[in-house]
């Protein structure tokens, strides 16, 4: 026969069980579900025919971020109410030759990048044990930035690379690296990089004040056309993976 004592302990493994699954469903998805198939429009007269509510000019959206290394384009629930509730979000990027997105993360999503046209571009992040992973990509090849990795692209074509950019969150959130640093206190930062207290304020003052791609120079180690001898090791074709296994779903 069971016994209070056992089935204390029962109840005990049977709490922690789904304290557990819990935690692990929450922690599995960027985005809560959603609680229906999509969130309406909040003024429908506004949109006749009403599926245009899911149609967006992502090419043309306002407020881009466009800096001397370049242009991106947003699309996220802010912009593209369609989105609100899907966990999705996206964005179309045109690199100039030796343009770079400065080094940030997205706090709240991974995202897969897709190149349609130019290159090769260079795309790199970091992981929680320091270790750089660098890819360089040209047209029709993709890779993958796990969430909240410290990443960057940067144009080592001769013309503009186009790629498109998917997350899995309708609100990834970037804290650039540059930005976010030199906003903690100079006495901080000086401390970090062993630097003198006015040669940190004076870096702080010729940062970039926005998000937009910056553009590198030969003086940098930039020249349109060439890749750094030191990364001409990754110049090599993407795996294309077993065309004999079947993926997930069917697909």
């Amino acid at each position: 026969m069971e016994t209070g004592k056992q089935r204390s302990r029962a109840a005990q493994f049977l709490l922690a069980a789904a304290l557990v699954a819990a935690f692990t469903a929450c922690a599995s998805a960027a985005d809560p579900d959603p609680l229906r198939d999509f969130e309406p429009p909040d003024s429908p007269a506004n949109y006749n025919p009403p599926d245009l509510y899911f149609k967006f000019d992502l090419r043309h959206a306002a407020n881009p971020a466009d800096g001397p290394g370049g242009i991106i384009w947003k699309a996220n629930s802010a912009n593209f109410p369609a989105l609100r509730s899907q966990g999705l979000s996206s964005a179309l990027f045109a690199i100039r030759p030796c343009g770079q997105t400065l080094p940030h993360t997205h706090p709240r999503a991974s995202e897969i990048v897709y190149v349609i046209s130019g290159g090769p571009v260079l795309f790199g992040f970091v992981d929680t044990n320091h270790t750089a992973h660098l890819n360089l990509l040209r047209a029709g090849e993709m890779t993958v930035i796990p969430r909240g990795m410290l990443h960057f692209s940067q144009n080592f074509g001769t013309g503009d690379v186009i790629y498109f950019s998917a997350f899995n969150s309708q609100n990834p959130g970037v804290i650039t690296q540059s930005k976010g640093l030199f906003n903690l206190p100079p006495e901080v930062v000086a401390t970090t990089f062993s630097l003198p207290l006015d040669q940190v304020r004076a870096i702080n003052g010729s940062l970039p004040v926005t998000t937009a791609p910056t553009l590198g120079t030969s003086n940098q180690g930039c020249v349109p056309g060439v890749i750094p001898p030191e990364l001409t090791y990754l110049d090599v074709l993407a795996p294309k993976g077993d065309q004999n296994v079947s993926a997930p779903g069917g697909y």
